[in-house]
């Protein structure tokens, strides 16, 4: 196995589009590293990059100490799933398999037990001898996975590979995903636009925006410190709730809170600033702000969202939009107005360059 390392990388297409800026980033052996980010941020052409099926304006990548920019894609000993499954409709399921291994010139009894040993772990026996036709969605998915799986390459490469898939089936792949990369000990790079795919199956996490990396964690260091604003709000479901407002004399002010920020930050300058608070870290206080909670604001609730075990409450505050989870079993009244508390730990101060400054340095 190996790790990859991407150095300075940088793409720019005819026309002086700039699709990645230079970028760094180191992803370990055996680690299964997430680029996620929405449409156009750079994660699949940097994924594009690594396969050898884009060309590098500048920077290097490194598979283990060789570096690859130069080196053609079938030999950087890589297995790539895609989007789109790319699978062979008039080869049966063995034969798509196979076909790599064939290429190689394996013997057949070796390219047959290898085979069959991934079929079955991927729960594809008794299809080997169909076409990719007569399978559903999620099991020509598998039989992608399985032909990359067979090649024992030192790298997986995945672009988006459950988009394709129903709300279902994304959930059973993602927990077979995890299952796979524990067994095969293998380093794999996914490139994916859900921030839930990206929690779940990341040992680390790369997110990504407009070109440049934001931040670079395992999951739960990028839900509960995020860098800047872009970060607090792409992961998590639902968002970060952002309350701008300005500092002055180490208070927040907006227009229904007025809080003491000491306990988070020290000698912030006057300036415009933005409150983070997740949904689940704000408290339904009801009609008295009397609580155990240390800050609390007023709102009153547009929209209600039955989930069944939660609700999620729409609210404003009259300056700023906000989300609030809460039981499901509270009965709530649309356009009354609220107390909504928090623990000032659990918040966030961004200034008004929209980074993280209730972060240690």
């Amino acid at each position: 196995m190996a790790s990859v390392s991407i150095k300075d990388l940088r793409k720019v297409y005819p026309g002086d589009v700039v699709a990645l800026h230079q970028s760094n980033l180191e992803i370990h052996d055996k680690e299964f590293m997430v680029l996620v980010g929405p449409s156009g941020c750079g994660k699949s052409t940097t994924l594009r990059m690594v396969a050898g099926l884009e060309d590098i304006t500048e920077g290097e990548i490194l598979i283990g100490d060789r570096v690859i920019n130069d080196v053609a894609p079938k030999d950087r000993d890589i297995a790539m799933v895609f989007q789109n499954y790319a699978l062979y409709p008039h080869m049966t399921i063995f034969d798509n398999m196979a076909f790599g291994l064939k290429l190689r010139k394996l013997p057949k009894s070796e390219i047959t037990s290898k085979v069959e040993k991934v079929a079955e772990s991927l729960g594809l026996t008794p299809y080997l001898k169909r076409k990719p036709k007569a399978l559903s969605g999620g099991q020509r998915q598998r039989v992608a996975l399985g032909r990359a799986i067979v090649r024992e390459p030192s790298v997986f490469l995945f672009d988006e590979p459950l988009s394709n898939l129903d709300a279902k089936m994304r959930v059973e792949m993602r927990k077979e995903l995890s299952v796979l990369h524990r067994r095969l000990q293998t380093t794999v790079i996914y490139v994916t636009h859900d921030q839930i795919e990206a929690m779940t199956l990341g040992t680390r996490m790369c997110v990504m925006s407009e070109g440049y990396i934001q931040q670079v964690g395992t999951p739960l260091e990028v839900y509960d410190r995020p860098k800047n604003i872009f970060v607090a709000k792409f992961i998590g479901t639902p968002p970060m709730n952002i309350l701008e407002g300005v500092i002055q004399d180490q208070v927040f002010s907006e227009a229904t809170l007025n809080l003491d920020i000491r306990k988070r930050i020290t000698g912030s300058p006057t300036a415009k600033a933005f409150l983070g608070v997740r949904p689940e870290d704000l408290t339904l206080l009801g009609d008295s702000s009397d609580s155990s909670t240390e800050a609390s604001f007023k709102g009153s609730i547009e929209v209600i969202e039955r989930l069944g075990d939660e609700q999620l409450l729409y609210c404003n505050t009259g300056a700023n939009p906000f989300i609030c989870k809460a039981d499901s079993h509270l009965e709530l009244e649309y356009g009354k107005e609220y107390n909504f508390g928090f623990q000032i730990d659990k918040a966030h101060i961004f200034n008004d360059q929209e980074d993280n400054i209730s972060l240690p340095n």
